[in-house]
Parts: structure tokens; sequence; C-alpha cells
């Protein structure tokens, strides 16, 4: 392992226990006492000559601790010591076993540090990312490169950053895009069923107030076709629809209420019309109620048989007399929903 190479010294005195230019009694003491002072380097004088270490299994124990690299034995674990007298051959100085191991990991870290800017130059964001990752985890010491690693690490996080966003706000205006091209389309199919609609005046009128109501913004470029459309319908349906019953009630069509209504309220003549006719009663005309309490003080309001009201609205009957004046003029009292449409305009009667 080229890492070891930087530290077997340091790495080698703290496995072998050596203590103020001595052997202690660590790993491969017993074989090595006696074995005199240390170097500067750390390693035993005694062991500094090749036939000492062929010779002497003590030195051959300390000659081991130098030459392993970091991590290559287990934690606690003990170095093999030779027996006395087991010979184990010629071996390189330790010291020169260091320098060239280190030299060789400064090699090989220059060399993968020059390719690394050739397998980075046109590869994507993700790969120099990778190469330059890895770089840092193959030379993780004595690296004089670490910090240009790191930089260029950094300057990718930050275009991947930034591609993320644009990428981001790019789907975000593609989403966008497609809703607006969906309604887009809806307003076109719902204008042309619109357009093309049959049927009476009221009927295609309340297709087109529908379509209004459902798209009423700028949106819609059909918008203003469309109200022109309805108002042409709605003037089209009122004179269309005009009949005119007994005693001259005229009827219309409601397109608010979606029923033929009354163009005004029945008037007192109306109903003098229907009592002449024997269609409905006089008794109690003129008498009004509250609920079903009778209220003679306020006759005063009442038109039946006041000069001069002949047109004015009639009222002061109950609901039988209602109910048949509207029998004979052909329809019926209108519900409260129907009322309350016909009457938008804030006035007392709904005219």
């Amino acid at each position: 392992m080229a890492i070891g190479a930087y530290r077997l010294v340091s790495e080698a005195r703290r496995r072998a226990g050596v203590e103020a230019g001595a052997f202690s009694a660590g790993a491969g003491a017993s074989a090595a006492a006696g074995a005199g002072t240390l170097r500067q380097d750390g390693f035993p004088e005694t062991c500094a000559g090749e036939q000492a270490r062929a010779d002497d299994p003590r030195c051959q124990a300390i000659v081991q601790l130098f030459l392993e690299p970091i991590g290559e034995r287990a934690a606690g674990e003990q170095p093999q010591v030779p027996a006395s007298g087991a010979g184990a051959g010629a071996a390189l100085s330790p010291v020169a076993v260091a320098q060239k191991g280190a030299a060789g990991y400064g090699a090989q870290l220059e060399e993968e540090w020059a390719a690394l800017h050739k397998k980075a130059k046109g590869a994507d964001l993700e790969r120099r990312l990778e190469l330059y990752q890895r770089f840092l985890s193959d030379f993780p010491v004595e690296n004089p490169h670490a910090a240009g690693a790191r930089q260029e690490i950094a300057r990718i996080d930050d275009a991947l950053a930034a591609r993320a966003a644009a990428e981001g706000a790019d789907a975000e205006k593609e989403r966008k895009l497609a809703a607006e091209r969906e309604r887009a389309t809806l307003i076109r199919e719902a204008y042309e069923a619109a357009r093309g609609a049959k049927g009476s005046a009221a009927e295609r009128l309340a297709i087109w107030k529908r379509f209004i109501q459902a798209y009423p913004g700028e949106d819609n470029p059909y918008l203003k076709t469309a109200i022109r459309e309805a108002k042409r319908l709605s003037a089209q349906g009122e004179a269309s629809s005009k009949e005119v019953g007994p005693a001259g009630v005229e009827w219309v069509y409601s397109a608010p209420a979606g029923v033929r209504l009354t163009r005004s309220e029945i008037t007192v003549e109306q109903y003098r019309a229907c009592v002449g006719a024997g269609a409905c009663s006089s008794a109690g005309v003129g008498v009004p109620f509250d609920g079903a309490v009778e209220r003679p003080e306020a006759a005063a309001t009442c038109n039946w048989g006041k000069a001069g009201r002949g047109q004015h609205p009639m009222n002061c009957i109950d609901w039988r007399q209602a109910v048949a004046v509207c029998a004979w003029l052909g329809g019926r009292l209108p519900t409260e929903e129907e009322w309350g449409r016909r009457g938008v305009r804030r006035r007392r009667a709904p005219v």
C-alpha cells in the first residue's frame, strides 16, 4: 500500500513500543532485547546491517514492523517473531524501503492528477464530480493537489445546483403552458358547441349564458362575441315570445326565471274582468290580512274599489282568489325562486 510508506517509521515505533532510545516491553521486545540504541529514524543500530537482519531473528521482527503498511495487521495483533537461529535471507534497508514507497506514492499521485484533467475534459458534470471525489479518496494524505480538487468539486456542485434550479423552473413553465393550452382547448370547444347549438332562442340563450359564466376571463377570446349573441337572443326571445291573454294580459319569457311570466302584475281592472267572467270572486276583496288575522285598519292600502287605481296591482286577495285568477289567465302562481329571479331590479313589484 502506497499510503503506508509515509508513516512506516512512526507507526513502527508506536507498534514496537519504542521509548527513550531503547526497546520497550511491546511487540518483539523479547527477541530484540539488548539490540542497542536507535537511529534518528527509529531503527535499531544493531539491525542496520544486512547480515544482522539475515541472521538475527530479533532484527527480523523489527524489520517486519517497519515494512508492514498501516492496516495490514488487526489492532492488537503482535508480529510473529522467528525462532532463535532462523534465517530470513537478505532484505532491503527499511529506510530505503520507506523512501521507495513514499516516492512510489508521490509518483502515482502526480500521474493520477495529470490523468484526471484529461479524463475530466469533455465529461459531463456528474462524471467530473465522480472523478475528483475518487481522486481525494485514493490519495487522502500528503496530497498537494487536495485543495485544488476540493475547489473543483465545489464548482461542480454549484453548477449542478444551478442546473437543477433551471430545470425546475423550466418544468414549472412547461406545466403552466400545458395547463393554459388545455384551458384554451376547452374554451374553443365550448364556444364551437354553443355556436352550433340548435333549439329555441331561449334554449340557445341559456347555452350562451352558461358559456359566459364558465369562461368570463380575459383568456377567453370569444367572450365579447358570446355576450353579443346572448343579447341578440334575449331581445329576440322577448319579442317572439310575447303573447296577449284575457283582459290584455301580456306574457313574456323570462330568461332568469326560465319560465313565461306576465310582463306586469295583475291589475285591478284585469281582476275585475275575471270576476265579470265568473272565474273569480270579489267576496272579501279589499280586506287586508296579516297571516290569518284580518287587519281592517290597513284597508287604505288596498287598491280594490279605489277610484283611479284601475291599473294598480291587484292586492288584498287571499290565496284561493290568486290561484283562480292565474288559472283564468292560463297560468299559475310563480314559485318563490321564480319570483325572486324576476325581481332583480329592486322594484316593489317584479315588473
